[in-house]
């Protein structure tokens, strides 16, 4: 795998805004122990001095905020809502206590036999410590945080409203017939909506007569419930060749992957794509491969939950003649 790649995959799983989250979150913690530690009432002075109302309260606020707001943030818990109250903390700061020195934190006086000298701190400090929050609150928890642990349990735990009765033990995988291509019609409509219905059914029809347009082989898989509704579906064919992939030899490709909205969260998708992993190495094939919109971030999270790695991104461009 080149560095590229490397990279990429890193900052598809959130990896490149954990040190950020870490710094940010040590420094909050740091400066709100050290208010701690010395005892509220001193900081209340300086709040006081300088004419922030109810200075006691404030104190042990902004030395709690800071203290657990520093720790959350390292952790990756509760990210988003504590952004505003630190960046509160660091624009009050800012305004009532730094914004009249100027912009540099950093300002070297004179170095003596006792060590560097320096001046009143500016508020260069604050911004930095604002536009970390924002990148945090704008990008996310990132990579080994608890916040991404709640929400991936959360998706996989929690049935959809609605959800029938089928356990996943009643539900059947096996191989699309052409019985079942008006149902399959509707579930790729719903995942390809931009594709008149004619031509599901037109595609659809030679493929299950087992006469498809492409020359290496293609299945269907479907998720039969026992109501005999279909549940979801998968296409997956053979390819020459895919992006991050040997290129010497085919590779298992997912063509199509859905879940109907109402028998999401109950592995019904994760069994389809077992099903599919095991044809694409029945067919000699040592990787398998799949895309997907780069807005869905759902389906990249499905992905990457089930051992996919992001191996490439592209934008596309067009020009009206």
């Amino acid at each position: 795998m080149t560095i590229r790649n490397s990279q990429k995959r890193l900052a598809a799983k959130g990896c490149a805004i954990l040190p950020l989250r870490l710094m940010v979150g040590f420094g909050f913690a740091a400066h709100g122990y050290a208010k701690l530690s010395r005892g509220p009432e001193h900081f209340a002075a300086i709040l006081a001095a300088i004419g922030v109302p109810r200075p006691h309260v404030m104190a042990w606020v902004t030395s709690v905020v800071e203290f657990v707001g520093g720790i959350s943030l390292m952790l990756g818990a509760f990210v988003l809502p504590l952004t505003l109250p630190l960046a509160l903390v660091m624009l009050t700061a800012l305004f009532s206590v730094h914004l009249q020195y100027g912009f540099s934190s950093i300002r070297l006086k004179a170095v003596s036999a006792s060590g560097a000298e320096f001046g009143p701190i500016g508020y260069e400090m604050n911004l930095l410590y604002i536009a970390g929050l924002l990148t945090l609150a704008l990008g996310g928890s990132g990579a080994l945080s608890i916040d991404r642990y709640l929400a991936t349990k959360g998706e996989a735990r929690t049935p959809a409203p609605g959800s029938p009765s089928d356990s996943l033990s009643d539900i059947c995988i096996r191989l699309a017939q052409l019985s079942d291509r008006d149902q399959l019609v509707r579930l790729r409509e719903a995942l390809w909506p931009k594709t008149p219905a004619e031509e599901h059914a037109r595609e659809l029809t030679m493929i299950l007569e087992g006469k498809p347009v492409v020359t290496l082989p293609l299945i269907i898989l479907i998720a039969e419930a026992s109501n005999r509704d279909l549940a979801a579906f998968l296409e997956v064919d053979l390819r020459s060749h895919a992006d991050g992939c040997n290129p010497s030899r085919p590779v298992g490709y997912i063509e199509g992957w859905y879940v109907a909205e109402n028998y999401r969260h109950q592995g019904i998708g994760r069994k389809l794509l077992a099903k599919a992993e095991d044809w694409a190495r029945s067919q000699g094939c040592v990787e398998i491969a799949s895309d997907t919109w780069i807005d869905n971030e759902v389906s990249q999270r499905v992905h990457e939950a089930l051992g996919y790695e992001v191996v490439d991104r592209c934008v596309h461009y067009r020009k009206t003649l």
